[in-house]
């Protein structure tokens, strides 16, 4: 008589399902980071920022050129969290649209591999 392999095929997928949760809100949460630093590129951008940055590519490129988002905090404009919020969830509306549209072409892509 051959012996049987048992597993607990349950908790393995119940492992994989909170992985990829992990992994869905790890990418959430730094969509999130990523737009409200576009928000604060384009606030710097709009309140001339370059100007008093330090850092030499963005007042040679006339526009927040970096990830550090220096001039943010050097500007006397401020701009209220409340303000800001509501570009904020835009921006971060067009990420994960973005994300989305390429999910799709990329499942288009992959099927019309299948096909030939």
């Amino acid at each position: 008589m051959a012996k049987t392999l048992i597993w607990d095929a349950a908790f393995l997928r119940e492992r994989e399902r909170d992985a990829q949760e992990q992994a869905n809100q790890a990418q959430f949460e730094a969509d999130w980071e990523e737009a409200d630093a576009r928000f604060s590129r384009e606030f710097s951008d709009t309140n001339n920022g370059f100007r008093l940055c330090p850092l030499r590519a963005c007042r040679r490129a006339r526009r927040c050129a970096s990830d550090e988002l220096l001039c943010v905090d050097l500007l006397p404009a401020k701009c209220p969290h409340a303000a800001a919020q509501p570009r904020i969830e835009e921006i971060y509306a067009e990420i994960q649209e973005q994300r989305r549209d390429d999910a799709e072409a990329q499942a288009a892509e992959e099927s019309a591999d299948d096909v030939f």
